[in-house]
């Protein structure tokens, strides 16, 4: 670089601090040798590797180029010198002849900063940081740069360095910035805010006001603090308020979660966290607090879902918990629909057992909330919609909206009722339905995935205490009817064995006697203990009891009745009575030849009278004859069980007429046992 040029000119008094070349000329302490202005002004532009130092003519020209300015740039200073100042500028700003603006701001204000990238000799960008100043004459004909508009500037100084890293690395946090502000925006559930205590003023965004209920322009230009923390739930502004004041005196963070109130009802849970702002040097005070104003900044997300999910499982466990405190499945049931309603916040929910039918559904109780009607009672699914075949078939059924679903031809039957969405969890037993746990709602309502395996969770704990509770019972049942049966058969034995041997010729014959009646009591009471407790039907009593004295579908034997199922102590009464019926027909009537026939006919009508009777036909010589057979059948203890035990099993009578063609015998009562039947 030659020192001859302009660029040296700069080297005078004005462009160095005043007096500097006359202390070194004046030999002063240490010095060994002057360095006059120029040369001193040529070594700190030759030291200055980090800035790019660039004068320019009036016309945009450079006539001086740094050694920092080779090394950012590339360019050497013979290639760069009466070059256009535009070759260094991108062409986006050489298209709006940014370099001349330059110029023009920095003589009009005797400053242009430069921010923006440049070009270097390779053709790579950096990102320049400086500025522009316009150059005046000074003494000696010697250029300086003013500090102040120049009208007529003779050319221009630019100081320049390379903040690439710098620059986007600040690029970068700010994107990062705005995507997240975006991400927080666009997920609803987290929002910013501020709050000036001493102002009574909150800002917000629009996730805060969608939280709130609040209208989110107002929020956004400062809402009075009273109308923002209004909409706070009642049992919950005290604990807030509390926090608050807490916060603001020890100057900590706020961390509380609180229930928020919309216009509508629906309650939504915000957790806040928040802290002061560092207080502003410049607004007052020596930078301590004192003086400043202290604004609260930070986040409130919406964790009602969150919260819901938790308040879910915690409902889920103490069901289990408080089910296994009681012993009655309809209290239990009671439960279940309170537990389901409380925690969904709906306005029905119960459960209901279902007729054979799998249509009838009788509502034993249910929850109800916000003055919904009680459904307690009988109800039949085919009114409302066509939604009970998959009922039937195991499958839940979860209506969204009645007034969309394909399912529900009648939306207004449902809405009658109180139902606009709903959903119905079945119990199967055996393949039958069996009972519903329902909830119910009179707003539509998208069922959650969580809020289906809460109502699943629940049918499953309160269906298996149920269960649990009616086996213990069912147990303790059987154990009574056990003992009770096995004391009845036992006082039964004692008296066959003691008549039977009593009314026999010989004790050969007491013995055949009581061992026929005895094996006749074990065939009942297999029979009951093979079969159901309450499915024992009267067909297969009397063909069992017929079973020792006649073969497989024997045409001697017809039965003609409807379906009948007796109690247990009438299982065994029916089957001493036909025992004896069978043994006697068999020596001395119908069944003692082949041409018999014996007829048992049954009937039952509504009001649960029952009849029975046993007809022979075609007796054999002896009982037709009036032989001793029939004294025998007459006036034996046989006679005495089947007219005086018999009918007694049947809340009636039982009558016994020997015939000359055979046996009659008759059973006049009542079957109004019903929970056996």
């Amino acid at each position: 670089m030659s020192h001859d040029d302009d660029w040296t000119s700069l080297g005078a008094a004005d462009a160095t601090p005043a007096g500097t070349g006359a202390r070194n000329a004046g030999g002063g302490r240490g010095s060994k040798l002057p360095i006059d202005d120029a040369d001193l002004g040529r070594i700190i532009l030759d030291s200055a590797l980090d800035y790019a130092i660039v004068t320019l003519s009036p016309e945009g020209l450079v006539t001086s180029w740094s050694d920092g300015a080779e090394r950012i740039l590339g360019w050497r200073e013979d290639e760069i010198v009466g070059q256009s100042v535009e070759l260094f500028f991108t062409d986006a700003d050489n298209a709006v002849e940014r370099a001349r603006t330059e110029m023009r701001e920095a003589a009009a204000t005797g400053r242009a900063r430069d921010e923006r990238y440049h070009m270097c000799r390779d053709g790579s960008r950096f990102y320049a940081e400086g500025m522009m100043v316009p150059l005046r004459p000074g003494r000696d004909g010697r250029f300086a740069p003013e500090d102040g508009p120049v009208e007529n500037p003779v050319g221009f100084l630019k100081i320049f360095r390379d903040r690439t890293h710098v620059h986007e690395t600040e690029v970068r946090a700010r994107e990062l910035e705005t995507g997240v502000a975006m991400a927080l925006r666009a997920s609803g559930s987290i929002g910013l805010y501020q709050f000036d205590p001493e102002a009574r003023l909150v800002w917000g965004d629009e996730s805060c006001s969608r939280m709130f209920d609040l209208d989110a322009s107002e929020l956004d230009g400062g809402m009075p603090a009273d109308r923002f923390f209004e909409r706070i739930h009642l049992d919950d502004v005290d604990r807030v308020a509390d926090a608050q004041k807490h916060a603001a005196e020890a100057e900590a963070h706020l961390d509380i979660t609180f229930r928020v109130v919309h216009r509508d009802g629906a309650t939504r849970w915000v957790h806040t966290l928040s802290d002061f702002n560092p207080p502003a040097e410049d607004a007052g005070g020596d930078g301590s607090g004192d003086g400043t104003v202290r604004v609260r900044s930070g986040m409130m997300i919406d964790v009602t879902r969150q919260h819901y999910e938790a308040r879910m499982s915690t409902a889920l466990l103490e069901t289990g918990d408080r089910l296994r405190g009681l012993d009655d499945p309809r209290a239990m049931g009671a439960l279940a629909a309170e537990v389901l309603g409380r925690t969904l916040g709906v306005n029905r929910a119960g459960h209901g057992e279902l007729d054979a039918d799998g249509d009838t559904i009788t509502i034993l109780d249910d929850w109800t909330a916000r003055g919904a009607e009680s459904l307690a009672g009988v109800l039949r699914y085919s009114d409302f919609g066509t939604f009970a075949e998959p009922l039937r078939r195991g499958e839940a059924v979860v209506i969204e909206d009645a007034r969309s679903d394909d399912r529900v031809p009648d939306a207004a039957a449902l809405e009658g009722i109180g139902i606009r969405s709903l959903v119905n969890v079945p119990l199967l037993e055996h393949g039958r339905l069996k009972a519903v746990l329902f909830v119910n709602d009179d707003r539509p309502r998208a069922w959650t995935e969580t809020e289906l395996a809460f109502v699943r969770g629940v049918f499953d704990r309160t269906y298996a205490a149920i269960d649990r509770t009616r086996a213990v019972n069912e147990r303790e049942l059987m154990n009574k009817e056990l003992a009770h049966r096995m004391k009845n058969v036992l006082t039964i034995a004692q008296v066959v064995a003691t008549q039977s041997l009593r009314h026999a010729r010989t004790l050969e014959e007491g013995h055949r006697m009581v061992g026929a009646r005895l094996a006749a009591l074990g065939r009942a009471q297999d029979m009951l203990t093979q079969e159901s407790r309450d499915a024992v039907d009267i067909r297969s009593v009397i063909e069992d009891a017929m079973r020792p004295h006649m073969g497989v579908d024997d045409a001697r034997l017809m039965l003609d009745g409807p379906r009948v199922v007796l109690s247990p102590q009438q299982v065994l009464g029916l089957s001493l009575g036909v025992h004896e019926l069978a043994t006697n027909a068999g020596k001395y009537g119908a069944l003692a030849g082949d041409a018999g026939r014996v007829e048992v006919r049954w009937r039952v009508d509504a009001g649960d009278a029952f009849g029975l009777t046993w007809t022979e036909s075609g007796a054999c010589a002896a009982v037709a004859d009036g032989g001793a057979g029939r004294d025998a059948v007459a006036k034996g203890f046989g006679s005495n069980i089947l007219e005086r035990v018999v009918g007694g099993y049947f809340n009636g009578r039982s009558k016994l007429d020997i015939r000359p063609d055979g046996a009659v015998f008759t059973i006049e009562g009542r079957l109004d046992d019903v929970e056996a039947r």
